[in-house]
């Protein structure tokens, strides 16, 4: 998921890069640090995905992000979620596709 997301918003313009901990980001301006927690996870059934299907074994991930300027408090924070009767890894991505879509937004509408 990191990596999907680091090369997505790279593909949008940003320099992005992962770090650690909260701690290891130097804020300053023009500069932002994405926080993202895992909230819940399911990885389905592949088996009843395959036999049965019709939504059976469907796959979910739920997130909180939380976008820091320079200062303490976030300047915007969300909940999303994904599910998927198809393949897990179409989860991560959809996710990542949306929070580059966010942060855009947010940015190009504070100039």
């Amino acid at each position: 998921m990191e990596r999907d997301l680091i090369k997505r918003l790279g593909n949008s313009g940003y320099e992005a890069s992962l770090i650690n901990s909260k701690e290891e980001f130097e804020a300053r301006s023009g500069r932002y640090l994405l926080t993202v927690k895992i909230v819940s996870y399911n990885p389905g059934s592949t088996a009843a995905r395959i036999i049965v299907g019709f939504g059976a074994g469907a796959a979910s991930l739920d997130n909180k992000y939380e976008f820091y300027g320079t200062g303490s408090e976030p300047i915007m924070a969300w909940d999303d979620g994904v599910g998927t009767s198809e393949h897990w890894t179409k989860i991560p991505r959809k996710l990542n596709a949306n929070t580059v879509k966010r942060i855009t937004e947010k940015l190009t509408a504070a100039k």
